[in-house]
Formats: structure tokens, C-alpha cells, sequence
């Protein structure tokens, strides 16, 4: 007999994306909670209690009553996954691996999984209960096909508490049309875009909306990837956020091939789009080609991104360097490129070769995968891909003086008022001002202005003049810009810095 299953999401090792430096500002502890777990939950028997651990919010529990342990991780996270695998496995839980780690390396995952899930788990989760009801559970659950969207639940939200994270999250479809060589989404989800029916996904976004939440992630990986299908979604936005008193934010990944349909960027600014993420990975056309990252062939990328901007937009941008086609020259000229076009955060990377991409195939054919690799603690500075035109200590140190000359207080400031500049429209009402938005407000102030660094209070000060005179309606959201930037500097900083240390001692591990 089963009672407790306890679902954990795995501390993530420090990145550009966590958000770990700016948390004692904002008081959120995570950006969003994992939509993963919650949907498990909603999947599982209501005579069975779940308990689900961020552990971004609180360590998972050493000891628990629950029979079953089920651990959810992306491959970075995969020395934690197997941690928490061993510790709970010792104490005779029955444990059970998940998510993009157990599809990509399945082989190892086995070696600390009781059961194992490959795939969407939508619908074999629901199989692995009534298995274990009466003990007959299968050590490996694997979807081989697609789940239909309109089979997921609405997802359990009264299993986490929403005042530990900054958004609320949905997801509106899967699969992506495009097939870049580096990416595994194709491989875990397919080219063909599945999405989840509008009604559905209005549901959904009005339950978060009664939680309290101010903003909205979309956790699709091209939020266009079906564009008629999200062009109906953000009419029904449109009129949300008409009809209710404190309109939703709402933020995207989406593919920079969009800004060629001004009409489709006009709703989205129509529906109280604050900033989307793109995957722009490189200016540099040979290497766009040589990844096969077509969609960014066409159009001018800075010009897009503007355009982004002329439309109530920020941007944010995923970035890589290590193609085959990059040499040293290439770093001048992410730094121009990200400069010129005003990209607020560029999220910079060392190309990985991930289990099952194409890329890994074809460098894996060529032996130019590292075999005895493993991540470093700090994976943003520990590649499995031997480069062809620079050398990886090269590589390493240069990608280390790009992200500190991107995160310096001057090109930061410049790009944040060069954003401002480019807006449109900035609508006044995009930002509730609620007690805990002031007290946040209040942290980033006195963590600039009272410093005994003069640089610090310097920035600061330089950049909210700049505010005042160019929008100042947009102040209060430069200044939680500014407290995301104590993050991306203090990573830049610290761990990146620090992890110079490592480069040389690593190169020779793994030449």
C-alpha cells in the first residue's frame, strides 16, 4: 500500500539563469515553481498525498515517511539527481528518475533508479501508480509516443507556496518546427507542435491569477512555434486583460524569425508582453548556417531585436560560443553585436553536444566528444566538444573576458537605457505596485546607494538619472532590472572569475 510520494526538484549549480545573487533583494527564492511536479501531482490519486521540495526553496528532507521518491533533473543537475537517488535508495524508497536527464542518458540514470521514466509522463505516470498499488511496478516506463495536450491536468498549485517565486508558469504547447543541431528539444518532444486547447490554457492563467501572481512565463520553447494558434491565444489575452483590474505580465521564449509579423508583435504588446527570450546564439551567419539555426538567417538580427523593443519589449538572449566556425575574433564580435542591438541579458554559454542532438552524433563520428568528460561544478565553463579553430583553454578564458566585459557596469547601463530608448509605448500599468514590489524597491536603493563602492552607487545613480529623463514611468522597473543585474554581475564575478582557476587543470584532464 502506497500513501506518500515525494516529488523534488534538484538545486541547480549557479548560472545565468538561477538567480541565486538578487534573491535577498527581490524575497523570491526561485523565479517559478517546477509545473513539472505540480502536473504530477495532478496525475496522482487523491488518496495518496504529495509533497513536492523545491529545493531552491528548501533543502530536500533528509528523512521522510514516503514510500516513493521520485527525482525530476535537467543534465546539469545531474550530480545532485543522483545524490538525492543514493540517499533515499540507502533508506529503501522506491526511486524513481525523470525528466530530460533520464531521456538523454538513460544508462546511468538506471544505475541509481528503482524505475525510470523516458519520455512525457503524462501518460505513463498514471500506469506506474496502478503498478505499484499492487506491487508490480516495471523498472522502466517509456512513452514512445506523443501526449495530446489536451489530456494534461490543470496543475496542483495549492502544493507550493507562491510567495517563494516571482511568476507563475504555463505551458501552451510542445514540440518546435526547426532543427537545430545543438538543441534537444526536437529529440524529447518532436518537430511537430502540439498544443494545448485556448480554453484550456485560459483556465490555467486565470488560476494562476488567483494566486496572486503579477506575471506569467510561458514555458513553451518557441511560444510562435504554431503562430496561428498562439495569434488566438493572445486575442483571448487581450481581452483578460481588459476585463480585469490589474492586468497580467506576461513574458516568452519565442523564435526571432517573428519580427517579420509586426501585426503578431502588436498583440503581443496588446496583451501586456513585458520582455521575451530569443535564441539569437550567435551573429556570426557561417556558424547560424553550420548549426543549422536557419530561422535567424532570416532576418537582420539586430534590426529584429529592435523591433522587439519599438514594441514594449526587452529582450533577453541565449548566446553560444564553440561552433566550429568560431575563432578568437568571434568574441569582439558578440560583444559588438550585443552592444549595438541593446540586448539586456545575454545569457552566454560554452556549446555542449547533448546525448542524442545531431551535433553530438556528428562530433561523436569525428571524435571530437571528450568521452571521459563530466561537468565541472561550475558547467558553464566545462565544454564536451574538442573546438577546431581555437584551443579549449582559449575558449575558456575568452569566454570568461566576453561575460565580464558584457556585465561591466558601463555596457550594462548603456544597454538598459539603449532599451528604454527603443521602446514604442511604455504602458504605465504594466507593473502592480504592491507592499512587497516597494520593499523590493527599497533593497535594491539601499544595496546601490549604501556602499562604500563608488562605482556601485555611481552606476546607479547615473542610470536612474538617465530613467528620469528619457521614461520615467519605467523607474520602478529599472530598478528590478538593476536588482537582476546584482545577480548576472555577481555570477560574472565569482563564479566565473573563480572558475579560471579550474581551466588549466581541466584542459590537461581532458586533452
Amino acid at each position: 500500500m502506497i500513501s506518500g510520494i515525494y516529488l523534488i526538484q534538484p538545486k541547480f549549480p549557479p548560472s545565468f539563469w538561477g538567480m541565486d545573487y538578487c534573491r535577498d533583494l527581490s524575497g523570491f527564492k526561485a523565479n517559478f515553481p517546477p509545473l513539472n511536479l505540480m502536473t504530477l501531482a495532478a496525475l496522482t490519486p487523491e488518496d495518496i498525498k504529495v509533497t513536492i521540495c523545491d529545493e531552491h526553496v528548501e533543502l530536500a528532507k533528509l528523512i521522510i515517511p514516503d514510500e516513493v521518491v521520485g527525482i525530476s533533473g535537467y543534465l546539469v543537475q545531474k550530480d545532485r539527481v543522483f545524490e538525492l537517488a543514493k540517499l533515499y535508495k540507502n533508506q529503501g524508497k522506491v526511486v524513481v528518475i525523470g525528466g530530460p536527464i533520464a531521456s538523454l542518458m538513460p544508462d546511468e540514470c538506471r544505475k541509481y533508479a528503482d524505475v525510470l521514466f523516458e519520455g512525457e509522463s503524462e501518460y505513463t505516470w498514471p500506469q506506474f501508480i496502478n503498478d505499484l498499488r499492487i506491487n508490480r511496478s516495471q523498472q522502466s516506463y517509456c512513452e514512445h509516443g506523443w501526449v495530446a495536450l489536451k489530456d494534461i491536468p490543470l496543475p496542483r498549485l495549492d502544493l507550493v507556496n507562491m510567495d517563494n517565486y516571482a511568476q507563475g508558469i504555463v505551458q501552451t504547447s510542445r514540440g518546435c518546427p526547426y532543427n537545430c543541431e545543438f538543441c534537444d528539444i526536437a529529440v524529447m518532444f518532436g518537430r511537430k507542435v502540439r498544443i494545448k486547447p485556448l480554453a484550456r490554457i485560459m483556465d490555467e492563467i486565470k488560476l494562476w491569477y488567483q494566486t496572486g501572481v503579477q506575471s506569467i512565463f510561458f514555458a513553451d520553447d518557441n511560444f510562435a512555434g504554431n503562430r496561428n494558434h498562439a495569434r488566438e491565444l493572445l486575442s483571448e489575452l487581450v481581452k483578460l486583460n481588459q476585463s480585469i483590474a490589474e492586468p497580467i505580465i506576461f513574458h516568452a521564449q519565442i523564435s526571432v524569425d517573428v519580427t517579420n509579423d509586426e501585426a503578431f508583435l502588436g498583440l503581443m504588446q496588446a496583451a501586456n508582453f513585458q520582455a521575451v527570450f530569443v535564441g539569437i546564439e550567435t551573429p556570426r551567419k557561417t556558424s547560424l548556417l553550420e548549426t543549422n539555426k536557419v530561422q535567424n538567417l532570416k532576418v537582420d538580427l539586430v534590426q529584429a531585436i529592435k523591433t522587439f523593443q519599438r514594441y514594449g519589449m526587452f529582450v533577453f538572449a541565449g548566446m553560444i560560443v564553440g561552433f566550429d566556425n568560431d575563432d578568437e575574433s568571434v568574441f569582439a564580435e558578440i560583444f559588438d553585436f550585443v552592444q549595438n542591438s541593446n540586448i539586456l541579458l545575454p545569457m552566454i554559454g560554452l556549446l555542449q553536444a547533448l546525448p542524442k542532438t545531431p551535433l553530438f552524433e556528428r562530433l561523436n563520428q569525428s571524435g571530437r566528444i571528450k568521452q571521459e568528460f563530466q561537468p565541472s561544478n561550475n558547467h558553464t565553463v566545462s565544454s564536451n566538444i574538442i573546438p577546431l579553430k581555437i584551443s579549449y583553454e582559449q575558449l575558456c578564458r575568452n569566454y570568461i573576458d566576453l561575460c565580464n566585459r558584457l556585465y561591466s557596469y558601463e555596457a550594462f547601463s548603456k544597454r538598459l537605457i539603449g532599451s528604454l530608448q527603443q521602446v514604442f509605448e511604455y504602458k504605465l500599468n504594466v507593473q502592480r505596485t504592491s507592499l512587497r514590489s516597494i520593499l523590493a524597491g527599497v533593497r535594491v536603493i539601499r544595496y546601490y546607494l549604501l556602499t562604500c563602492d563608488w562605482q556601485r552607487r555611481n552606476f546607479f545613480i547615473k542610470t536612474i538619472y538617465n530613467t528620469m529623463q528619457i521614461k520615467w514611468q519605467a523607474i520602478m522597473l529599472v530598478i528590478w532590472y538593476l536588482g537582476i543585474y546584482k545577480h548576472v554581475s555577481s555570477f560574472v564575478n565569482n563564479d566565473l572569475t573563480l572558475a579560471r582557476a579550474f581551466i588549466n587543470q581541466e584542459t590537461v584532464h581532458l586533452s
